[in-house]
């Protein structure tokens, strides 16, 4: 269970590295756009590579939330009493003898 909800972190913070080093081309790209005398090239890359970044942000911040929010679960699950669960359970033996009555 541990393996499955760090994952989810590990995929975020591969995520927010992947858009810094698109944010660090995208503002690469336009200082070559205004050094190589505005090159339509240069400017089509570090927009793009902008969109990329702004993309990957998002991505990461719902790996973010899905790890927190795991984690979350993961903890009211062990700590909780059944009698403090939102949905009452019945056992299934019990479910089985009000069947037959």
């Amino acid at each position: 269970m541990a393996q499955d909800i760090d994952k989810f972190n590990v995929t975020n913070i591969m995520l927010r590295n992947s858009s810094f080093g698109f944010l660090i081309f995208a503002i690469i790209f336009m200082v070559e756009f205004f050094l190589d005398g505005y090159s339509s090239n240069y400017a089509i890359f570090s927009i793009s590579c902008l969109i990329i970044s702004i993309i990957l942000v998002r991505q990461s911040v719902k790996f973010a939330t899905w790890f927190y929010q795991s984690i979350f679960q993961t903890l009211i699950a062990m700590l909780a009493k059944p009698e403090q669960m939102p949905v009452k359970f019945t056992p299934k033996s019990k479910r089985s003898k009000q069947n037959e009555d």
